[in-house]
């Protein structure tokens, strides 16, 4: 019962338990007999915890009750039910995980007036960033799982402000993997600009170097290592550039100057001398 108490630290504490419990063999299916019966009648709590214990100790049968969960009313469950079928990656999962992501894309991409831009009433409030979190883990499940047919959902996502950076970072993540040694061309443009334009977040264009580099797009290592060269970028975008040089061509790329970015705001903070 505690796996779906009302307190937050408790029930994840408990889970945490479960599983560290469950890596002695002897325990093991004691473990998941106990843990089965949340995932069917459990309270919300029971099920987000439920739900990533048993993915998280590969129990495979529970895919397609956890694939019903990818509707819960609760953003919570949600989040739970998309990494779970992305971590177990059940080729029968695909359909819902397919049905789940494009209702939520198309939601989403609904919000987007003319001109490319974001209505800011529209912009995506706080009680569904749940939701998103799910997408992100469905569409890298697409990649896990090279799940063709969403190659067509990816390219739409990806380029998209209505998205959190996390989604589109997930969307390029997972078309690195369906195009894994085959460059696209119809891609390539697309992630170049994404990786050249200043302002999307580090983690987003880093992302875009890495799948050129999966993809074996060759034709991409001039600006590649122009890029890499033309002076001081931030963590993890240098990181991701110099990978994907280093995946194309072997070479070892020294780490180049890196940009000094404040942080401020501390509830405690050094007097700034005179």
């Amino acid at each position: 019962p505690m796996l779906g108490d009302d307190h937050p630290d408790v029930r994840v504490q408990v889970r945490q338990d479960l599983y560290d419990l469950a890596q002695d063999p002897v325990r093991f299916e004691q473990v998941v007999a106990v843990a089965r019966p949340h995932l069917v009648s459990g309270n919300w709590q029971g099920l987000e915890q439920t739900t990533i214990l048993l993915a998280g100790l590969g129990i495979r049968d529970v895919a397609g009750r956890i694939a019903e969960l990818l509707v819960h009313e609760r953003a919570e469950v949600q989040k739970a039910s998309g990494w779970a079928l992305r971590s177990l990656a059940v080729p029968d999962t695909l359909p819902a995980i397919a049905n789940r992501a494009t209702e939520v894309v198309e939601a989403q991409l609904a919000v987007i007036v003319p001109f490319g831009k974001v209505a800011p009433e529209l912009r995506i409030p706080a009680n569904t960033l749940g939701t998103m979190d799910q997408l992100a883990h469905l569409l890298e499940a697409f990649g896990v799982t090279n799940h063709k047919p969403a190659d067509t959902l990816l390219r739409q996502t990806y380029p998209q402000p209505a998205f959190p950076d996390e989604v589109r970072t997930a969307a390029v993540w997972a078309l690195g993997y369906l195009h894994a040694n085959e460059p696209d061309p119809a891609l390539i443009p697309g992630l170049l600009g994404c990786l050249h334009n200043g302002q999307e977040a580090d983690s987003l264009r880093a992302m875009c170097a890495v799948t050129l580099a999966r993809m074996e797009a060759r034709i991409t290592l001039d600006t590649l290592r122009e890029f890499y060269s033309s002076g001081p970028i931030r963590r993890p975008l240098v990181h991701g550039v110099a990978w994907s040089i280093h995946s194309l061509t072997g070479e070892d790329y020294p780490d180049p100057i890196s940009t000094a970015v404040p942080s401020i705001g501390w509830f405690l903070e050094a007097i700034p001398r005179n």
